[in-house]
């Protein structure tokens, strides 16, 4: 047999070891670009007040899983219907109303829509989750 130094199987034969080299070499679990930032898709919530028509303005501010009101908000006006919409990052999420806290909080998960009623009383709100289920889905 005459050997080619240049022949395609040795090329492809060393390509290959090495590869095998390098993937045994790389650190377990790695599954991201160093320097870059992962962050989870997001996920999806839906607001009905109870009533669903407003008596009064309402302005719905947002609390993070880490507990912080976000500046983000949403104002309906007397006579409007009290429903929103909202993309956020997955996790334990709760609602003020009026600047004052609901009662309740409501969990939002990756690539799913949470749907909440708001229970708006004279003294305040109150959080509950009527359904988690897939965006797009139909749920009536």
């Amino acid at each position: 047999m005459i050997g080619i130094v240049g022949s395609p199987i040795r090329t492809l034969a060393r390509f290959v070891a090495l590869a095998l080299v390098l993937a045994a070499c790389a650190p377990e679990g790695r599954t991201f670009v160093p320097g870059s930032e992962m962050l989870p898709s997001p996920g999806y919530f839906h607001i009905e007040g109870d009533p669903i028509v407003a008596e009064r303005t309402l302005t719905f501010r947002y609390v993070g899983s880490d507990g912080v009101v976000s500046q983000v908000s949403d104002t309906i006006q007397p006579g409007g219907q009290a429903v929103v919409d909202r993309t956020t990052l997955p996790g334990s999420h709760a609602l003020t109303l009026n600047d004052f806290p609901c009662s309740g909080s409501f969990t939002v998960e990756t690539d799913r829509e949470t749907d909440l009623v708001v229970r708006v009383t004279a003294d305040g709100c109150e959080t509950s989750t009527v359904r988690i289920h897939g965006v797009g889905e139909v749920t009536h």
